[in-house]
């Protein structure tokens, strides 16, 4: 069983929490680009705990975390991280501290916002 988390900006959550659609993320001109100083502190999160960054395609930057099992992309975006097993509770905590006042953490799963 695979399990994701989605890192957005709050503009982000705000647009989602307005459209009140849940097929709002299948759109991703939805989502709110973020700037590049964002795009470079989640770079250097994902980086300080333990993610290594693949090959890029079309639709963005690919991490992996070997010890986790779990997988991240990063578009201009959005940041999508996923996993299965123990990797599930790593990405959730994750997410939880990357959450901020410019940055939130959605839950497909349970459709939460922190």
């Amino acid at each position: 069983m695979s399990y994701s988390v989605h890192i957005v900006g709050r503009e982000t959550q705000a647009k989602y929490e307005a459209a009140k659609s849940p097929a709002f993320f299948e759109n991703e001109h939805n989502l709110v680009p973020f700037d590049e100083p964002t795009l470079e502190e989640l770079v250097n999160a994902m980086e300080l705990r333990g993610f290594v960054e693949g090959k890029a395609d079309k639709r963005g930057r690919v991490f992996s975390h070997s010890d986790w099992g779990a997988e991240a992309r990063l578009t201009k975006r959005a940041l999508y991280l996923s996993a299965s097993g123990d990797g599930i509770f790593e990405i959730t905590m994750f997410g939880s501290e990357l959450a901020n006042e410019k940055l939130a953490k959605f839950d497909p799963q349970e459709a939460s916002w922190e």
